[in-house]
This record gives C-alpha cells, sequence and structure tokens, in this order.
C-alpha cells in the first residue's frame, strides 16, 4: 500500500479504535462485577479490596447478598468490605470544611446505612466568616476589628441559625457535640484519655482569651475536629427547657481537667466566650445495581 494509501487506513482506523475502546469499558465493568457475584470467576464470591476501591458503592451490591451468609468467613468479610465502602464513601464526599462523625453502619441484603453518622465542622466558625456573612448589615461592625481567625463570639443563637441556614447546614446537637468530642463516648478527652494543658485553651492555660482556631494541633479529635473542648463554649439546637437551649463544651474561662458540664443560655444571650460550629445530617447511600 502506498504512503497515502496507508495514511488514510490509519485516519480510518483510528476512530474505530476509540469507539472499540469506549465499548470495552462497561464491557470491563460488567465483568469485574460478574466475577464478584455467584457463579463468576474464581472460588471467592467477594471482589478484593483492590476492587472494590476502585468500584466503591458500585460494589455493594455484590457484597451486600453475603452479609447475612452461613459461612462465617464470607460473612465477616462482607461485612468488612461493606462497612469499608459506606464509611469511606461518607468521608470522601464530606462537604468543605467539616469531617465526618460516623455512627453505626446498618447491614442487610440489599441496605446500607450509617445511622446516627453527620458531619461536623473542623474549626468553630470564625469571625472572618461571619464578618462576611453580615457584610453590608447594621451589625457588621460588631466584628470590624478582630482578627478574622477568631473564633466568633457573641453571637445569639438565632444569629448562629441564620448563618448555618445560609450555608445550608444546621446547629449540631448536643448527643452530636458530645459523640464528636469524646470519640463516640470512648474517650475522656478529644485526643485520648490523660489531660494535658498544652492541648487545650482553658483555665488551666492562663490565656484569659479565645486563641484562633486550630491553634491546637496536639488537641484535635480522633476524627480531626479542633477546639471541641475549650477555647470558645458552642451553641447546640438542645432545648434545655421551654425558654433555654445547652451551650457545651466549656471555654478559656473554664477548667477543662474535668470536662465542663453542659450549661443553659437564652436564645438571644450573646457572650464574649460562646461561639458555633456547623453540622450537617448525611445523605442516604445510594446502593446502585450493576449496569
Amino acid at each position: 500500500m502506498s504512503g497515502a494509501g496507508a495514511g488514510v487506513a490509519q485516519s480510518r482506523a483510528q476512530p474505530l479504535a476509540r469507539a472499540a475502546h469506549r465499548a470495552r469499558a462497561p464491557f470491563l465493568l460488567w465483568a469485574l462485577l460478574q466475577s464478584a457475584l455467584p457463579g463468576g470467576a474464581g472460588d471467592n464470591p467477594l471482589p478484593d479490596d483492590t476492587q472494590a476501591r476502585q468500584l466503591g458503592v458500585r460494589a455493594l451490591p455484590s457484597i451486600l447478598p453475603y452479609v447475612e451468609s452461613t459461612d462465617s468467613d464470607v460473612r465477616l468479610r462482607a461485612r468488612s468490605l461493606a462497612i469499608r465502602i459506606v464509611l469511606d464513601s461518607y468521608e470522601a464526599h464530606a462537604p468543605e470544611g467539616m469531617r465526618l462523625v460516623p455512627g453505626p453502619v446498618r447491614l442487610t441484603t440489599k441496605t446500607a446505612t450509617c445511622e446516627g453518622g453527620f458531619y461536623l465542622g473542623v474549626h468553630e466558625v470564625t469571625v472572618a466568616e461571619v464578618r462576611e456573612f453580615a457584610r453590608g448589615s447594621d451589625i457588621e461592625d460588631r466584628w470590624a476589628a478582630l482578627d478574622g481567625n477568631l473564633p466568633a463570639t457573641g453571637v445569639s443563637l438565632e444569629e448562629a441559625r441564620a448563618f448555618a441556614a445560609a450555608r445550608g447546614a444546621r446547629l449540631p446537637t448536643l448527643d452530636e457535640h458530645s459523640r464528636a468530642a469524646r470519640g463516640g463516648g470512648r474517650l475522656r478527652y478529644p485526643w485520648g484519655d490523660r489531660f494535658d494543658p498544652a492541648r487545650v485553651n482553658s483555665r488551666e492555660s492562663g490565656r484569659g482569651r479565645p486563641e484562633p482556631v486550630g491553634a491546637h494541633e496536639a488537641g484535635v479529635s480522633v476524627h480531626g475536629i479542633h477546639d471541641l473542648l475549650g477555647n470558645v463554649a458552642e451553641w447546640t439546637e438542645t432545648p434545655a427547657d421551654r425558654r433555654r437551649y445547652v451551650v457545651t463544651g466549656g471555654s478559656y474561662r473554664w477548667y477543662a481537667e474535668v470536662p465542663p458540664a453542659p450549661y443553659k443560655l437564652e436564645p438571644t444571650s450573646r457572650l464574649s466566650d460562646v461561639g458555633f460550629r456547623l453540622a450537617k445530617s448525611l445523605p442516604p447511600l445510594l446502593t446502585p445495581g450493576p449496569e
């Protein structure tokens, strides 16, 4: 074939090759799933770790039928894979500036849910964030002269709720804050069971003022969240009685070696050591079947 003829043949072959590659991709996914189903390739009915990571939630339909298997090894393996996929998926889709605080993963042969899990702000909401939100309003000057990295304080419950709603979020409940601060109830402090005043801005430190959010890296919780104890106390959405709401976490004014108990404030209160952070509920986890 002449050089010109070869060039024409090659130019015609390239689109065909690309089309063949596109057609092959769904087949590869189908084949991968088929290998994990009963009667598929290999003796193990479940995908291996690499396959599960590649497929993510798309692997769940091939795993969930085995979470109630009579074979204990298969059942434990299926549950371990499914739980890992669920938690990894929620963590990967955490909103910006938030981390997953997981709850128990409940599995059936058809569904996988994370009951009680939620997202929580890594930091307390800052002066800079509230100042931007209040720009042009008659309350903007309240934060004008403050360091933007400090936690926003002097905020009423109504103002905190308005800020949260504008971000598509909400305030945490007392139970959520407590679970995040104590590693699901297993720990005395966010970082562990031994008190260390260097990890927290509390009365023990003697600083006597709020510090920029994230200033105490050593005090981060097991979920990667800062200042759940000390620095400033935080509003929650938990009512204490008919006219007051719960504030928790203690502040720079409180001793922290014995974690301070939650207390009650009226929603209109604005205190110089009370701020807030954002929370979001988890979306339902979809478990799509193979295409």
